[in-house]
């Protein structure tokens, strides 16, 4: 599998997920549970692959590895905030 195969996999699932999220809140909401156009999801997928290592991340998750420095373990952020403020998004 290439990585390209990995990430596609990877956004796949997402857009799935989002889609699904979306029938559940409009099946609530025209039922008369309006609440549930409000409610939202987080996902963090870390998906190793070769020696490559593969991070995604949807909602309010954050993704690190912490590694043994020396004596001391060392924070590393392997993906960012997901925040719909962020330019980034």
């Amino acid at each position: 599998m290439s990585d390209d195969q990995v990430k596609a996999a990877i956004e796949k699932a997402f857009d799935k997920v989002e889609d699904d999220m979306l029938t559940v809140a409009e099946t609530g909401f025209r039922a008369g549970f309006p609440k549930t156009a409000y409610v939202g999801s987080c996902a963090l997928v870390a998906i190793i692959h070769g020696n490559k290592l593969f991070v995604a991340n949807a909602g309010d998750s954050k993704g690190i590895i912490l590694r043994q420095n020396c004596e001391n373990l060392e924070m590393v952020k392997v993906s960012k905030t997901f925040n719909a403020n962020k330019d980034y998004e």
